[in-house]
């Protein structure tokens, strides 16, 4: 729709005055010789301040005796695009329909919706979320979340299909599964479940006689730490000796391997991490005596 003001439709007015042949002056032409100069509207400014169009009469349109300022704005327009013929009144007689070219305001496009998508995570299966410190990725989207009084948040998230995941991956329990969500119309929460990790057998090794089958054997033995600067305390873990491919699970907080020979090995925990970080690979050498090795964590650095 369109608004046209007090002074606009005064204009058009005197547009319609002039096409409809009510007067065959050229507006402003005060001397009659067929433009309207710069002294001519001058004048006419003088004679609207005044209230008077004595003077002037190519400025009075109307004849009404004064000068006003569509009349003024009228007298410009001659100035500035010349006097003309009057024209032609199309298609009604003494009528002169103005155009009016409308512009439309673009359509705001409606912003998406976004969500929050929270939860917690479990600790040990089947139990309530406990889990005191955990990294969180939302893919495909990349972003991570650090846990803040037991849960993680991520804002804005538009609907779509996600995976959450733990950067962690496993603790001495078990491991954290993927959990995939689709994020609809509302706001999701969700706990992130933890798969116990199978038990290995405790294995003892033996070692297959060779040509220097009288050679000693030794017990390589130890404990998994599982906070850092701690005492060993991890309840559950499974160990390999490398590269002899050989596996210990816990028993009472202590893995054994038996009947090892002398050499050059290395210890590392198959979980890799806790929610407080990851086990070191420790190297062990063994010469002429039973081993006792403790496996040392690394925190993880929180983003």
């Amino acid at each position: 729709m369109f608004r046209i003001g007090s002074i606009g439709k005064a204009v058009i007015a005197a547009w319609l005055a002039v096409g409809s042949g009510a007067s065959a002056r050229c507006v402003g032409d005060c001397d009659g010789n067929g433009m309207v100069a710069i002294d001519e509207l001058l004048t006419g400014v003088q004679m609207a301040l005044v209230q008077s169009a004595s003077g002037c009469a190519a400025l009075d349109l109307d004849s009404d005796g004064r000068i006003t300022i569509p009349e003024l704005v009228a007298a410009v327009g001659a100035a500035l695009n010349g006097c003309s013929p009057p024209v032609s009144p199309s298609p009604t007689e003494g009528t002169l329909t103005p155009i009016l070219t409308q512009t439309e305001a673009p359509t705001p496009t409606p912003a998406s919706p976004r969500f929050t998508v929270a939860g917690c995570v479990n600790e040990f299966p089947g139990e309530p979320c406990g889990t005191g410190f955990a990294t969180v990725l939302l893919a495909p989207l990349g972003l991570t979340s650090s846990l803040t009084n037991g849960n993680f948040t991520f804002e804005g998230i538009p609907p779509g299909d996600y995976v959450l995941s733990v950067v962690q991956k496993c603790n001495s329990i078990g491991c954290w599964k993927d959990t995939p969500i689709t994020v609809v119309d509302r706001d999701v929460f969700i706990a992130i479940d933890i798969e116990r990790a199978t038990p290995m057998p405790t294995t003892t090794a033996t070692v297959t006689p060779t040509a220097t089958s009288g050679s000693p054997g030794f017990q390589v033995a130890g404990c998994v730490n599982e906070f850092p600067g701690e005492p060993c305390g991890a309840g559950f873990a499974t160990v390999v000796l490398a590269p002899l491919g050989l596996t210990s699970s816990l028993a009472n907080g202590i893995f054994t391997f038996d009947n090892i020979p002398p050499g050059n090995y290395v210890l590392s925990v198959a979980q890799h991490c806790n929610p407080i970080g990851c086990w070191k690979q420790t190297p062990v050498t063994l010469l002429d005596r039973d081993v006792f090795v403790a496996i040392d964590i690394e925190p993880t650095s929180e983003p």
